[in-house]
């Protein structure tokens, strides 16, 4: 998935420091908040951190108490015509918000680079999750090691968003194929 050595590398620091206290703490806490907006004004091209990691999005809910438009910054795993969301919340032992805001409400947008969907979101069942699970993990392997950290089972949400294996190569959020 990356061929620069440095992205490689700065990959991997990136997937350990995440693993730990202080590690999650900065990503939850500092990233978390800062990633969208950085997100936004460079047109999906940078996050917080200089580098985007992993393919991502900017995903906006309705706040299901506040009823207020809540964005937050999401890797995303794209195939069967859908972009797949993990509901980890860096390993906590609690789920995160959008996770229930999306459950009150599953109208949802959704920006990939520049483009913009509206979208309504659906929570896989347990068994659809097992289905599609172990794809999941071999593009973002800490979701695996957050739902063993969090000591609760990850929900996982799909985006039917067709065409969006392409729009990740027309947008660069990966390599194109050789």
């Amino acid at each position: 998935l990356y061929h620069n050595r440095f992205v490689r590398w700065y990959v991997n620091l990136f997937m350990k420091l995440a693993l730990t206290r202080p590690g999650k703490w900065f990503l939850s806490n500092f990233t978390a908040r800062l990633d969208p907006i950085v997100y936004r004004l460079t047109g999906g091209r940078l996050n917080s951190t200089g580098v985007i990691l992993f393919p991502v999005l900017a995903l906006t809910t309705t706040g299901r108490k506040s009823g207020k438009k809540r964005t937050v910054q999401l890797a995303y795993v794209a195939f069967d015509d859908s972009a797949y969301l993990v509901a980890s919340n860096f390993g906590k032992d609690h789920h995160p918000a959008w996770m229930h805001n999306i459950e009150a409400d599953p109208r949802v947008s959704a920006q990939i680079r520049g483009d913009h969907y509206e979208l309504t979101a659906e929570k896989l069942t347990d068994a659809e999750k097992a289905v599609v699970w172990d794809r999941l993990v071999a593009e973002v392997p800490n979701f695996d090691l957050y739902e063993q950290r969090s000591g609760r089972s990850l929900r996982v949400f799909r985006l039917p968003m067709p065409g969006i294996e392409e729009t990740r190569v027309r947008t660069g959020s990966q390599p194109r194929p050789a």
